[in-house]
């Protein structure tokens, strides 16, 4: 009589491929002792084992070798795999400082830049950075393997070069500006942002269609709308500080499009790669040249320009905190009178 649990077909009682790769081989060792004239039958139930042990041969090879790739443990591997992810990030830091550092673009805000800014502007690209390496599936173990491939060392140089790139276009006088002083753009900067507009409309239209195609309706679900919830964030706190105060200012600096652009790039595809690069570059430029600024500021704080003296009259409604800096670390003698 045949085993209760297994499935039953004819009088041989074949046992299903399922049962096999399942480990229930000690059952197709008890049914050739039950036996069958049926030749045929045993030596497919033959090949059938013979596939199954071969196939998970083929699988323990695979996992030791991985693992003696990966640093010998799980454990070991994701601090392996954030480790090399930070040092990708700072080299696209670095690439930018050393652009600032030689003057591309003039107006780099960097440059003089003391410690306490270096290491505001370094903690923010590592925050950023590691979150948009979450979103990008840099820490999983194929994702991690397919972009540092050898293969794939295409989009790690396009990732480094595009801060001095866009340094250096920026240093063309028609494309001398940004989204804050659009009445002065010229022709030429209205023709750049539109067609830099179409190919990121373009670019997250196919990454959308891919997820699409490459995931299930969940999957796709919670690609959009973890991507989503981001820009909604930004544009809840848009509207709180806009109503907080009459004097807000909001500023859509570039990396931060950048940043946002990158979000999509998590496919193991040519396009997305080279998208990923160049929106990190993008955002690795404006936090390594320009330094890391906040998209929502308050416009009533008042903001001195640099000078060795200066003569100051205050009134306001309400009690005032005033903030003067030197530069480099120099010594600040003052006389002050506060009134209430």
């Amino acid at each position: 009589m045949a085993p209760s649990h297994l499935p039953v077909s004819g009088p041989g009682y074949r046992t299903t491929s399922w049962s096999v790769h399942n480990g229930l081989l000690q059952d197709l060792e008890e049914q050739s002792v039950v036996g069958t004239s049926d030749s045929s039958l045993n030596l497919e139930n033959d090949e059938i084992l013979s596939r199954s042990v071969s196939n998970a041969t083929e699988t323990k090879s695979a996992e030791k070798t991985s693992r003696r790739c990966w640093g010998g443990s799980r454990y070991v591997e994701k601090y392996m795999f954030v480790g090399l992810w930070t040092c990708l990030l700072m080299c696209g830091y670095a690439s930018a400082r050393i652009s600032a550092h030689l003057n591309i673009p003039p107006d780099s805000g960097t440059n003089g830049q003391d410690p306490f800014d270096t290491f505001e502007d370094i903690s923010k690209m590592l925050q950023f950075g590691f979150l948009l390496g979450w979103f990008v599936g840099a820490f999983d173990q194929k994702r991690f393997a397919w972009l540092f491939h050898w293969r794939q060392i295409y989009w790690i140089l396009i990732f480094v070069g595009t801060p001095p790139v866009y340094s250096a276009i920026s240093r063309i006088p028609a494309l001398q500006h940004s989204l804050a002083d659009v009445s002065r753009w010229g022709f030429g900067m209205y023709i750049l942002i539109i067609v830099v507009a179409m190919v990121a409309l373009t670019v997250i239209i196919w990454h959308l269609y891919a997820a699409w195609t490459i995931h299930s309706k969940r999957g796709f679900c919670i690609y959009l709308g973890s991507r989503f919830i981001v820009l909604l964030f930004y544009l809840v706190f848009g509207l709180v500080t806009a109503h907080y105060s009459v004097y807000n200012t909001q500023h859509i600096h570039h990396f931060y499009i950048g940043w946002t652009i990158a979000l999509f790039a998590e496919f193991n595809h040519p396009l997305s790669a080279v998208t990923l690069a160049i929106a990190m570059g993008v955002f690795a430029q404006g936090v390594g040249v320009y330094g890391f600024a906040s998209m929502f500021e308050d416009g009533s704080c008042f903001t001195a320009s640099a000078g060795n003296s200066m003569s100051c009259s205050f009134t306001s409604d309400t009690q005032v905190n005033l903030k003067i800096c030197p530069q480099n670390a120099g010594a600040l003698h003052h006389n002050c009178y506060f009134g209430l």
